[in-house]
């Protein structure tokens, strides 16, 4: 393989790792999102329930107890899916580490590649003004030689 070649492979596998680094990471956010959706309605029930506390009738204080059983369990649902989400955070959070470190190792080995090709390219140069100087040089001798 060419290093030119090798160089295209190496950008392609870059740019491959930085997409899955961006998907992995667009999963923790909408992962975030739902933990703070299940923050603000755990909130609002907790509201709700200190407000039907508050605001209770002799007619509505019967009812209480109940209510307040249910927005117990509703709070204990919410405690099991936050402990659920924080498990997948945790799991995406390492997977946006390991992307993260196999992105900067594609970009390190790419630069490197880069630098090789440059390093080539700059050494033919110099090798070619090298045959060209040398042939002027000849050129030039031979011609006062022969004048």
């Amino acid at each position: 393989m060419s290093s030119r070649d090798r160089v295209a492979t190496l950008r392609l596998i870059e740019r491959i790792r930085r997409q899955e680094m961006e998907v992995v990471g667009a999963r923790l956010a909408a992962i975030r999102s739902e933990e703070t959706a299940l923050e603000a309605h755990s909130a609002a029930l907790s509201a709700r329930a200190a407000e039907e506390a508050r605001n209770s009738t002799d007619d509505t204080r019967p009812y209480l107890p109940g209510f307040i059983s249910a927005v117990d369990a509703q709070q204990r649902l919410y405690a099991e899916e936050r402990d659920r989400l924080a498990e997948r955070a945790a799991r995406h959070e390492t997977e946006l580490l390991q992307s993260f470190q196999a992105t900067k190792t594609a970009e390190t080995v790419l630069h490197r590649a880069e630098r090789t090709v440059k390093e080539e390219e700059d050494r033919a140069e110099a090798q070619a003004l090298d045959d060209i100087t040398r042939t002027l040089f000849l050129k030039t001798r031979k011609a006062a030689n022969a004048g």
